[in-house]
């Protein structure tokens, strides 16, 4: 089992609050069951909402959803199939939630107030051979 709490805090030189429309809580919590062939993970990030991005252009869009908290769920499980050969599958945003956040300072994007980062769970399998 393991878990961690993130706080931050942030203002740039102007004293403008939350200038890197980062959240200000994020917490992470997750377990892990180990078997002599097989390890079975499940990871769980909660982000807290995002500041929106009016705080640095007032003249964006509203295109999209909002930066809401979101949750990001993972689920990884690695079997050794053989001496040097390993499985592993990934699947990440098991809770199947779209994910949109701050368009930030600098990119084209920035006349708009945020971006779809995630939509849909995503699935990566890989095989490995250690020689």
């Amino acid at each position: 089992m393991s878990g961690s709490w993130t706080f931050q805090n942030n203002d740039d030189q102007n004293d403008v609050d939350d200038y890197t429309l980062q959240p200000h809580h994020i917490l992470k919590a997750g377990v892990a069951y180990n078997a002599p062939r097989w390890t079975l993970g499940l990871h769980n990030s909660y982000y807290s909402s995002y500041t929106d991005n009016v705080l640095l252009n007032p003249d964006r869009l509203v295109l999209n959803p909002s930066a809401s908290a979101h949750n990001e769920l993972l689920l990884h499980l690695s079997v050794t199939l053989a001496p040097k050969l390993k499985l592993d599958l990934y699947i990440d945003n098991l809770l199947d939630e779209d994910v949109y956040l701050p368009a930030q300072l600098g990119t084209r994007f920035f006349a708009q107030n945020t971006l779809m980062t995630k939509s849909g769970p995503s699935y990566l399998l890989r095989f490995s051979l250690a020689l």
